[in-house]
């Protein structure tokens, strides 16, 4: 088993025929698949794995206020809308379609690092969900979802680029109010990310879960 710290590295080793095969995130490998067609997907894998958004331990506030705000989400269609957007080829999950709208009566009061803003740590890019276009604009699912989170909030997202092997310690240190990083925040018993995942919620706090973490088994076209 060999490990890379860029997903990109991966699949240019896999491309040159330095590994036989990839396990990874399927909306990254889908991504990449669409741009190498030398490359294919030969298995959708569910380990029950699941992204959330990480909150600093001691903001109670803004971790509920985010859960309100992506429930709201949930409900009024935005969530549906943005996910469609990104993951065309994938179901959207049962709990979206029987979630309740609970409105906000106002701006809710919220204590970040910078007043009046949402200041978001992500390791960017990591396409589909984070990434930047053409101009060096910020966009991707993770994106989307967590400006249009910070909306719900009266709060003006601002993005800081972070090394993820060090972003959950950035975030206790106060760096930045929330991580939004295609990051495993609940795995059950016996999956790969398990103990990974129970390391990480001694660190930070996670939201409600937003995406269900499905993985991949790609190989070489021609193999």
């Amino acid at each position: 088993i060999v490990t890379f710290i860029k997903a990109p590295d991966m699949y240019n080793a896999l491309e040159a025929g330095q590994i036989q095969a990839i396990i990874n995130d399927l909306p990254i490998s889908e991504d990449v698949v669409e741009r190498k067609p030398d490359l294919k997907i030969v298995q959708r894998i569910d380990n029950g794995e699941k992204y959330a958004f990480a909150v600093h331990k001691e903001n109670l506030a803004l971790l509920q206020g985010i859960d309100q705000a992506l429930e709201n989400l949930f409900a009024d269609g935005t969530y549906k809308a943005i996910f469609t957007k990104y993951f065309p080829r994938q179901q959207l999950p049962s709990h979206v379609e029987e979630a309740t709208a609970v409105p906000f009566s106002g701006c809710p009061s919220l204590s970040t690092v910078q007043p009046k803003m949402l200041t978001i740590g992500s390791d960017l890019p990591y396409p589909p969900f984070e990434l930047f276009t053409e101009s060096g604009e910020t966009t991707g699912f993770d994106v989307e979802l967590i400006e249009a989170i910070a909306k719900e909030l009266c709060l003006t997202p601002k993005w800081v680029n972070s090394n993820f092997d060090t972003i959950f310690t950035s975030l206790s240190a106060g760096r930045f109010d929330v991580v939004a990083a295609a990051v495993t925040a609940y795995a059950p018993v016996g999956s790969p990310s398990y103990a990974t995942v129970k390391a990480r919620q001694k660190i930070v706090s996670f939201t409600k879960p937003y995406y269900s973490a499905l993985q991949s088994l790609t190989v070489k076209a021609s193999g």
